[in-house]
């Protein structure tokens, strides 16, 4: 089964948009989310040309899984507690990638002592906290069908 095909199976009806080959799922993601994308609505690329995590670092997908997710929390999160982001979304991604993974704060979680994949969020913030938020995943190595977001 092609990555899409696997994609909008294992999302069922929330919003996807996939793209045989893509610029970066984060600069989609974002535009996405500023045109009011749903929370839950998930960017993925079978190839990013230019794929970034925390602080604009260059990441190496290789025959990994790199996708953007858009959330909208509600109730808002207080713009203080916008960190609280990054520990939701690498513990999610350790949780996923079984129990031999441990997280390296802030944003990497290895399994076996390889890494694993990687978390980079960013919170667009407004008058009363985090608006929305894109967080970007990233899991290494070879294509597990257990591994697509849900």
């Amino acid at each position: 089964m092609e990555l899409g095909d696997a994609l909008t199976l294992a999302l069922g009806e929330r919003p996807l948009r996939f793209y045989p080959a893509l610029l970066s799922t984060e600069a989609d993601a974002l535009a996405w989310a500023r045109a009011g994308a749903a929370s839950g609505s998930v960017v993925a690329a079978g190839y990013q040309a230019s794929p970034r995590g925390r602080a604009g670092l260059e990441w190496d997908v290789g025959d990994g899984l790199a996708f953007s997710l858009v959330l909208r929390p509600l109730p808002r999160l207080p713009a203080q507690r916008e960190g609280w982001l990054y520990t939701v979304a690498v513990s999610g991604l350790a949780d996923a990638l079984g129990e031999k993974a441990t997280i390296e704060w802030p944003d990497v979680v290895r399994r076996d002592g390889a890494r694993a994949g990687a978390v980079a969020v960013y919170a667009e913030l407004g008058p009363i906290g985090v608006d929305w938020a894109v967080v970007n995943v990233l899991v290494t190595g070879e294509r597990d069908a257990d591994l697509v977001p849900r």
